[in-house]
C-alpha cells in the first residue's frame, strides 16, 4: 500500500485494518504520529572539571584569546573553543567516576584491612586517611555529576499519580513566585 519514499516519510505510521462488521469492505485507520527530532545532546557542565590540575590554565588560555566581532559572537566563538578542552579534561581524569569511586572504596577497604592487622602503625593511619580523603573526594565528584542541572524541554508538565493524570497547561507568576495556570485531571 506505500511506496518506500512513504515509508521514509512517515516511519512512525500505523494502519489498522478493522472487521467488515456490517459493512460490505474493511475500514481501515491510518495513524500518523509526529516523529520525534533527535539533535545533539545539550552541553552540560560538571563542577568536578574544576578541580582538574589545569583547569584554570586552560579556560584562562581559551578566554584570554582575541576573537574579533560583536561582544555575543566572541562569546560564543569563546564557549565553541572552549568546549573540546573540557571534554578532554572529562577524558583525562572523570570520564567513568562510578568506576573510580568504586576503586577508591577498595583501596580504604584493603588499607584499613592492613590497619587491623597493626593498629599502631603511623604509616597505615595516614594511608588510610588519604584514603578517605580521595573516597570522599569521588563520592562528591560522582554526585555533583550525577546531579549536574537539567533545563526543562518544555513548559508542559504531565505526571501519573495512583491511576489519575496530572497534566499542567502553562505557568504564571504572581508575587515573585512561579504557580500553575491550568490544571486538567482525568482517570
Amino acid at each position: 500500500m506505500a511506496n518506500q519514499a512513504w515509508l521514509d516519510q512517515y516511519q512512525t505510521a500505523e494502519v489498522n485494518f478493522l472487521s467488515e462488521g456490517t459493512f460490505d469492505h474493511s475500514p481501515c485507520v491510518l495513524s500518523l504520529y509526529p516523529r520525534r527530532v533527535e539533535g545533539k545532546r545539550p552541553f552540560r557542565y560538571f563542577r568536578m572539571w574544576s578541580s582538574h590540575l589545569n583547569f584554570s590554565n586552560k579556560v584562562q588560555a581559551i578566554w584570554s584569546s582575541r576573537v574579533y566581532g560583536t561582544k555575543m559572537y566572541q562569546v560564543i566563538s569563546k564557549l565553541k573553543a572552549l568546549k573540546p578542552v573540557l571534554k578532554e579534561i572529562n577524558k583525562e581524569g572523570f570520564s567513568d567516576m562510578h568506576t573510580a569511586v568504586q576503586r577508591a572504596q577498595g583501596d580504604l577497604e584493603n588499607v584499613q584491612q592492613q590497619l587491623q592487622q597493626d593498629p599502631l602503625d603511623i604509616v597505615m593511619i595516614d594511608r588510610e586517611l588519604a584514603a578517605r580523603a580521595k573516597l570522599i573526594r569521588y563520592q562528591k565528584l560522582a554526585w555533583n555529576e550525577n546531579n549536574a542541572y537539567k533545563p526543562p524541554q518544555h513548559h508542559q508538565m504531565a505526571g501519573k499519580i495512583e491511576g489519575i493524570k496530572i497534566q499542567a497547561a502553562g505557568f504564571y507568576s504572581s508575587n515573585g513566585r512561579p504557580g500553575v495556570l491550568c490544571l486538567a485531571a482525568e482517570k
